[in-house]
């Protein structure tokens, strides 16, 4: 409801604004729709529903389990010992 709004902020349709979580963290959301009684927020990250192309440099191939994905799960399907 825009009454829950700071007095004399208008947001409009395609601002983001930075808004607080209760542990104080930020995120954005970007205003939908603002008319006298509510405005709508969209939000999702800004990068939702975009198609991403990563550029990766494989470093190493290795046969051996890694540390993280060790779980006792893990360990039975491959034989090693896990801490």
């Amino acid at each position: 409801m825009r009454s829950e709004l700071p007095q004399g902020f208008d947001p409009q349709a395609g601002q983001v604004l930075a808004l607080r979580n209760p542990r104080g963290g930020q995120f954005p959301a970007k205003v939908k729709h603002a008319d006298e009684e509510k405005i709508t927020v969209d939000l999702n990250h800004p990068l939702a529903g975009k198609a991403l192309t990563f550029e990766v440099e494989v470093l190493e191939i290795n046969d051996a389990p890694s540390p993280s994905s060790c779980t006792p799960s893990a360990c039975s399907s491959c034989g090693s010992i896990c801490s």
